[in-house]
């Protein structure tokens, strides 16, 4: 079976209506070199609803920083 090898960042919102958090969960365990980030109050379209804080969540991991971000939950 072939895999994702290469560190994946996963970001979901908590209210995807579309694709729940459990399928996010799913990819997680899944992805052994994977962080999945959950953005509060976000629904299906984390970058379009809420831009700063995806932003934030994407130049951190490309920089292998590992802050506190409000209204994101570490998963």
């Amino acid at each position: 079976m072939q895999t994702i090898s290469a560190d994946t960042l996963l970001v979901w919102g908590r209210l995807d209506g579309i694709v729940p958090l459990s399928h996010g969960e799913a990819l997680r365990a899944a992805l052994s070199h994977s962080r999945l980030k959950v953005l509060e109050r976000c629904g299906h379209l984390p970058m379009v609803e809420k831009p700063e804080t995806f932003h934030r969540l994407l130049y951190d991991f490309l920089l292998g920083v590992e802050e506190e971000i409000p209204d994101v939950v570490k998963a």
